[in-house]
């Protein structure tokens, strides 16, 4: 699990925001920019353990990178959104644990899974299986979701990898050209100086 940076959690409520610009401002030549997003964040062993079982069954309490992540979310989402954002989230238990869930600007939604290593596999390879399961057996055939498999796009990306909202929508009509191209995978560069940039 990567810990959260500020500049990754912008990129939620920017997208939502850009969304909305294009919704006032379309016209038939960029109709191709309208889209609804869905964001999925999953953290691994997301709860601290309880002695008693029974209470930590039914009110798990969540480690501090989730608490991070939570405070980070609404900090983003005010310097962006400033008053019309509201720190309104609902925790949901699941059969893996949590889940959030945060109504964005535009009806965006933001979901954050959290993973209980007692009641499922964790770790990174266990996380992805996990999320193209959700998102492709579960989320895609929800009765009020009438949408076709040929626009729906999954974008997988580690929590510290840094993009703007234009790369997406760019990434987006070259996808729509050709029903040919099935994935696309882009170049990640390193970031930063010293040692640890030389290494990366």
């Amino acid at each position: 699990m990567v810990k959260p940076s500020m500049k990754s959690k912008r990129m939620i409520p920017s997208l939502g925001k850009r969304q909305s610009e294009n919704k006032v401002n379309t016209d038939d030549t960029n109709i191709a920019n309208i889209f609804s997003l869905q964001a999925h964040v999953f953290f691994d062993d997301a709860f601290i353990e309880k002695e008693d079982a029974e209470d930590a069954e039914e009110h798990p309490k969540i480690n501090h990178y989730v608490e991070t992540f939570i405070k980070m979310v609404k900090k983003a989402a005010e310097e962006l959104l400033g008053e019309n954002y509201t720190d309104d989230y609902v925790k949901k238990l699941t059969p893996y644990g949590s889940r959030l869930e945060w109504t964005l600007p535009c009806n965006n939604k933001l979901h954050v899974h959290l993973n209980d290593t007692n009641k499922i596999r964790y770790k990174k390879r266990w996380s992805q299986v996990m999320y193209m399961s959700y998102i492709l057996k579960y989320q895609y055939k929800q009765p009020h979701l009438k949408i076709s498999a040929e626009n729906i796009y999954i974008l997988a990306l580690d929590g510290d990898v840094k993009f703007e909202p234009e790369a997406v929508l760019s990434l987006m009509r070259r996808l729509k050209k050709s029903k040919k191209i099935g994935a696309a995978c882009g170049r990640i560069h390193p970031m930063g100086t010293g040692i640890q940039f030389k290494y990366k």
